[in-house]
């Protein structure tokens, strides 16, 4: 591996609740539901065991070669429960290092959810696997982008449909002291 980066590891028990719900609760959901509400049949036989749940937190909102995702968010089920992985880059010199990690995890990997990832996070990667002169193993992945099933079943009701509103709103879990994305 190439170089070096701060790397932090929770693994949440399966009865974990993420505001009302249980994190364990997923693996319950009939595989067939990610196909309709993803609206792509190849995300319909999703074994939730096999998806790698991702988030970044970059240097701006602007995208293209000068962004770089700064802090990026893996989260999977294990054994023993829901392991999330923060990957934290302290310096331009570490994304090497992040690529090649994250590159592990996409070729473990059997499809990729998201919130609003397939337009914003993915392209980011993508680029940044470019610049390093890298293969992006999850190119091909299938993507459940929970933004676009998330505006369609409750956009006429809340409104507004940010990831914190959806926690709040549907999930029943406040955020306390968090810093906005566009901060």
């Amino acid at each position: 591996r190439r170089g070096a980066f701060f790397h932090a590891v929770e693994v949440y028990p399966f009865d974990h609740r993420h505001g009302e719900v249980p994190v364990g609760r997923l693996l319950d959901v009939d595989p067939s539901v990610f196909g309709v509400i993803g609206r792509d049949p190849a995300l319909g036989g999703l074994d939730m065991r096999r998806a790698l749940f991702l988030d970044t937190e970059t240097t701006g909102l602007a995208g293209g070669t000068g962004t770089l995702p700064f802090l990026i968010g893996l989260g999977s089920f294990a054994d023993n429960g829901f392991r999330v992985e923060q990957f934290f880059m302290r310096d331009w010199d570490e994304e090497q290092a992040v690529l090649e990690e994250l590159a592990s995890r996409f070729e473990k990997a059997e499809c990729l959810v998201s919130y609003n990832g397939r337009c914003f996070d993915m392209p980011l990667i993508n680029t940044r696997f470019l610049l390093g002169r890298m293969r992006n193993p999850a190119g091909d992945l299938p993507h459940l982008d929970l933004l676009y099933p998330a505006r369609r079943m409750w956009r006429r009701r809340l409104g507004d449909c940010s990831l914190t509103s959806i926690e709040r709103s549907v999930l029943g879990f406040g955020r306390v002291d968090d810093i906005p994305g566009f901060m």
